[in-house]
């Protein structure tokens, strides 16, 4: 993409942590003007060496962005935030949130703006991918909402995203990203038991790897415990979202009336223990 692709828009950005801030500066890197919230004042500084404007507080973004996106871990996160960015969004502008969460706490959030009488577009725009994915631009998101409003939000996350794909209305996005969360936790339970399948059969897990690269049987998951050397160091590091990921999976499910199934059971049934810390 053209260094000036998103040249003349403006962005107000909130959530400047590892992913939120590889984010924030491909935007800025595309000729985008880019204002970000940023708490930590390190964090300001290296923004601004990005080509951002890094502010302290949300009302600094000012209320005269086109776009503004959020990048917060969970629901409870945002609707914390929820309030201050209802303030900065103007008529005609439109809200992107990049949290994998309930599709209920961004329907609530669009009719609160128009309860308001703000006028503003909401978008949900949960991604899969890792701060690697985002600076090389090969991120996967999903866009829900309103056609027009999809239309304003693609070309910006194509700054980081190699993947968008357009999945329906408004909350569509967001129980599509939960339904492959819960996929992929059952995917880490089940490598996990063909780790211990394989060392009590005294079979290392180098050819593990090796066979379920190439055989039938493979999955993502483990090709990505592969990266981590060993089964336990895998487990150690998806464990805090996957408590997050089945969580919220379950509660989605409970709302909209539908039945996990097998996936469910699996996802928290397996070796690794997914309640609540």
């Amino acid at each position: 993409m053209a260094g000036d692709a998103l040249a003349g828009l403006s962005i107000g950005f909130i959530g400047a942590g590892r992913i939120g801030a590889p984010m924030a500066a491909a935007l800025a890197s595309r000729g985008a003007q880019v204002s970000v919230c940023a708490r930590r004042a390190e964090a300001r500084e290296q923004l601004t060496a990005a080509g951002c404007r890094a502010v302290a507080s949300i009302a600094g973004l000012g209320a005269d962005n086109d776009l503004v996106i959020s990048c917060v871990f969970a629901d409870a996160q945002f609707e914390s935030i929820a309030a201050p960015i209802a303030e900065i969004l103007r008529p005609g502008s439109v809200f992107a949130s990049h949290t994998t969460g309930s599709p209920a706490t961004m329907r609530r959030f669009a009719a609160r703006l128009a309860a308001e009488g703000r006028a503003a577009h909401v978008v949900d725009a949960p991604f899969s991918g890792t701060p690697d994915n985002i600076r090389a631009g090969t991120l996967t998101v999903l866009l829900g909402g309103a056609k027009e409003d999809v239309d304003r939000v693609e070309p910006a996350v194509r700054a980081y995203a190699g993947t968008v794909i357009r999945t329906g209305d408004l909350g569509s996005a967001l129980v599509l990203k939960l339904i492959n969360n819960i996929v992929f936790a059952a995917n880490v339970q089940v490598g996990l038991e063909v780790a211990r399948l394989a060392e009590q059969a005294g079979i290392p897990m180098s050819s593990v790897y090796q066979v379920f690269a190439a055989s039938s049987g493979g999955t993502k998951a483990i090709g990505v415990m592969e990266q981590f050397g060993a089964p336990q160091a895998f487990a150690d590091q998806v464990r805090p979202f996957m408590v997050k990921d089945v969580a919220a999976c379950e509660q989605v499910a409970a709302e909209i009336g539908v039945d996990l199934g097998l996936l469910g059971r699996v996802a928290r049934g397996g070796r690794l223990d997914v309640s609540q810390p």
